[in-house]
């Protein structure tokens, strides 16, 4: 990982475009999400903290996408149980995830 992070410091116009890809595929799925009715997080992170909206828990969305081989993290914890956290992948990944989603929620 340290050579890694070295090569990528030395190369400055990939990091910039590496950046500017992940934030745009958070926002891609950030709007998505909205427009199914989560509430999303606002957020600089490279992942979403999302609440489906109701009757859909965090729990049941955990384990629907993951019936469907797609990954989302859900902490049985009182404060943030209501909610998924997404980590952002490859704009394949984000479509698998948000179309997935719509098949859950029936959209």
């Amino acid at each position: 990982s340290q050579v890694a992070a070295h090569a990528a410091l030395n190369d400055l116009a990939w990091t910039h475009r590496t950046i500017a890809k992940i934030r745009a595929t958070h926002t891609r799925l950030k709007t998505a999400l909205e427009q199914l009715g989560f509430f999303v997080y606002p957020s600089q992170a490279n992942f979403l903290f999302a609440r489906p909206p109701s009757p859909l828990t965090a729990h049941q969305l955990y384990n629907k996408l993951r019936e469907q081989k797609i990954l989302v993290r859900w902490f049985d914890i009182p404060r943030i149980r209501d909610f998924v956290r997404i980590s952002i992948g490859t704009d394949d990944e984000m479509k698998a995830c948000i179309k997935a989603t719509q098949r859950i929620i029936g959209r």
